[in-house]
């Protein structure tokens, strides 16, 4: 690909080119990470207390077919302490998260 950049500061255009990832070669450490974690008992899920009012739920993974971690249980106890803290403002963060996983078979 021929790229065209345009600078936000000084107007300037800058050219280079750039080679495009495959689908495959995009989603591989997606997937290896994937294979690796999913299939344990392994926390895929981080709650943090921002502040007295703040807490951040950061979800990089919905694909949790084969885990052995209780994800029911982290979320029942996270909604159990952000009422009991009386938090008024949680940030879920996705990003990053492509939901589950295209090639995953159940068994």
């Amino acid at each position: 690909m021929k790229l065209r950049v345009k600078s936000l500061t000084t107007g300037m255009i800058s050219a280079f080119d750039a080679v495009a990832l495959t689908y495959e070669q995009r989603v591989a450490p997606i997937k290896s990470e994937d294979e690796s974690q999913h299939g344990g008992d392994t926390p895929l899920w981080q709650l943090e207390f921002l502040d007295e009012r703040t807490a951040y739920l950061k979800m990089k993974t919905w694909a949790l077919f084969n885990s052995k971690w209780d994800w029911k249980a982290v979320l029942d106890n996270a909604f159990t302490e952000i009422a009991k803290r009386k938090i008024t403002t949680l940030v879920i963060d996705v990003r990053g998260n492509e939901g589950g996983t295209a090639w995953a078979t159940s068994s």
